[in-house]
């Protein structure tokens, strides 16, 4: 009995403690063109021209983890697409661009810059379309993407402007499971079947 027991409080842990999930993975935010958001223009960027454009984070309350970072435009092997901290309105630190975990209700930054000087023809060309309007598709989380974007020449010193639509990027993540109600009641059960072995 005392064995059968133990059995049950372990499988109780284990079936009440497994994460609970609010959402599943996948697409959160996008503004791209083949989601309904039609391309306005283009900006070409490098060592010497950095885009960023802002975006809010849903309301999950333990956040995300960052699965994808997708933009619409091009890259390259000498280009760079990456998520970066907000400091006080403009971009702040580099933070990665898959894996990282991304804070609930925080305004982050999506950055295009190259090793290469920008240009508009010859090889290496990057450039970063934007959307022809400000709307953009979310999960029910209340993702956001601001109408607003920044430009620097360094990387260090940002300009905000919004003489148009927000640049288009999607992000993919997954939110960071919650602890539930079942887990605790499962643990609380787990030691009372333990001690009453004693």
């Amino acid at each position: 009995m005392k064995g059968e027991n133990l059995a049950l409080a372990f499988a109780l842990v284990f079936e009440f403690s497994a994460p609970q999930f609010a959402h599943s993975q996948g697409l959160i935010a996008a503004n791209l063109s083949n989601s309904g958001e039609p391309t306005g223009g283009t900006l070409f960027y490098g060592s010497d021209l950095w885009i960023a454009q802002s975006f809010e984070t849903g309301n999950i309350p333990d956040g995300y983890t960052l699965n994808l970072l997708l933009m619409e435009g091009s890259g390259g092997f000498s280009s760079s697409f990456s998520v970066y901290s907000d400091n006080n309105g403009i971009p702040g630190n580099a933070l990665g661009a898959s894996g990282i975990t991304l804070s609930s209700s925080t305004t982050y930054w999506a950055d295009a810059t190259a090793s290469t000087p920008a240009q508009s023809s010859g090889f290496p060309s990057y450039n970063w379309n934007y959307a022809s309007d400000n709307d953009y598709s979310s999960s029910s989380d209340n993702w956001s993407i601001n109408p607003t974007f920044d430009l620097s020449t360094d990387g260090s010193s940002w300009t905000s402007y919004a003489t148009h639509s927000p640049f288009q990027f999607a992000v993919s993540a997954t939110p960071v499971p919650e602890p539930s109600i079942c887990t605790l009641a499962g643990l609380s059960l787990a030691t009372i079947l333990l001690r009453r072995r004693k």
